[in-house]
């Protein structure tokens, strides 16, 4: 009887906790970009990402230009990066790279615009821009000179 106690009292807590961790929204995601603590808005980053919610392009560009805490530009960038919507998301990630100094940022925003360049299969100039102000001054560090190369090699440039 004690036995069969603890186990409908453990599946209840499992039942409980489940129901915390539920999945969150689009909606949910998209308005804890801008009111969330930074491990809320790098969960919801990272799952808008995942999802490839286009609907979220505001919101994460709004949350790369105003967050220069690597944790979270990162995760905004390789959202923006794998939702993979050329126009407004390429340049708010070429401003990141001139504006950054940090190479994990650099770094995550070079990676978003090459991928939507491949996904797009166009190159567009604020691609091109971001690509040729990292070659000249963003080479210090060196994952971002040998991704530049990289990149310089599979766009031809």
């Amino acid at each position: 009887m004690k036995f069969r106690s603890l186990l409908i009292l453990a599946l209840a807590a499992s039942f409980a906790s489940g129901a915390l961790l539920a999945e969150k929204s689009t909606e949910e995601h998209i308005k804890t970009l801008s009111s969330g603590s930074d491990s809320e808005k790098y969960e919801s980053a990272v799952a808008l990402g995942k999802n490839k919610e286009k609907s979220a392009i505001p919101e994460l560009i709004h949350l790369l230009n105003r967050n220069n805490e690597p944790k979270i530009a990162t995760a905004a960038a390789i959202a923006l990066g794998k939702i993979a919507e050329p126009g407004d998301a390429t340049i708010a990630l070429k401003n990141k790279i001139i504006s950054s100094e940090n190479g994990d940022i650099i770094y995550a925003s070079l990676a978003s615009l090459l991928n939507i360049t491949t996904k797009n299969e166009k190159l567009e100039d604020s691609t091109k821009e971001a690509f040729e102000f990292a070659d000249k001054n963003r080479r210090g560090d060196e994952f971002v000179a040998d991704f530049l190369d990289l990149i310089k090699k599979k766009l031809k440039l």
